[in-house]
């Protein structure tokens, strides 16, 4: 009866150890799983951080390019801004300049006659007041990139040299009589030469009355047509 106990007793511990160890490998079966799980999803967690990094990294280039794309449209736009008013300053000015030379080179309003030495400064003045025109000239060409304009400005600068030549080829011929005028005292001389001077005054601006009026008439064109070329550039209606 001892020995059968004995016998059930080590079958029964047998068993349990058989149990035990099944029971242990299963557990240590599933240890390894689930660490082999917790490794892939630790895998996946770093390559999702990893795309996340990534697609951070393309999100910022964008948007640092995306700024820099602006501020740089914002500079070209201010520049074109910049060029564009600076373009119409240049038409205005250098109306002005063509103005103030063609009326200096027609009228005779601020010069004494009688005196070479009004009529010498006068001379003076038209001369200086042509080349301060070329020097305006140049940069109109540079910069205005219009035929229409370039064809009238020429025209007209053209004409007005022309003028400007009589106008001169007269003010030297009344500084003559004027010279006359100071040497005698003769009266029937003097009145000689003072109708003299005055007729050639007259002569002359009736002999240009329609060469002067012609001259205008560019002028105010010409005037029209760097209005509307200022419209333009500013986006305004003529």
């Amino acid at each position: 009866m001892n020995w059968i106990d004995t016998g059930l007793i080590i079958a029964i511990c047998t068993c349990a150890s058989g149990l035990t160890q099944f029971l242990f490998w299963k557990h240590i079966a599933k240890t390894k799983s689930y660490e082999s799980e917790i490794g892939k999803l630790n895998a996946q967690i770093e390559k999702i951080a990893q795309v996340t990094d990534t697609i951070k990294s393309v999100e910022n280039k964008f948007i640092n390019e995306t700024e820099q794309l602006k501020a740089n449209l914002a500079l070209s736009t201010n520049l074109h801004i910049n060029l564009e008013l600076e373009k119409k300053d240049i038409i205005i000015d250098f109306n002005i300049s063509l103005n103030k030379w063609i009326n200096s080179s027609i009228y005779f309003a601020q010069i004494d006659l009688s005196n070479n030495d009004s009529i010498a400064d006068s001379i003076k003045e038209l001369d200086k007041q042509y080349h301060e025109l070329l020097s305006k000239e140049i940069v109109f060409k540079i910069y205005i990139e219009d035929n229409a304009l370039h064809v009238e400005s020429n025209e007209i600068i053209k004409k007005g040299l022309d003028i400007a030549q009589q106008r001169n080829d007269l003010l030297f011929k009344i500084m003559n009589i004027n010279d006359k005028i100071q040497k005698t005292n003769n009266k029937i001389e003097l009145q000689s030469f003072h109708e003299e001077r005055k007729n050639c005054l007259n002569d002359y601006l009736s002999n240009k009355q329609k060469e002067i009026s012609n001259l205008n008439t560019y002028i105010y064109e010409f005037a029209v047509i760097s209005r509307n070329y200022i419209y333009n550039i500013l986006g305004h209606e003529p």
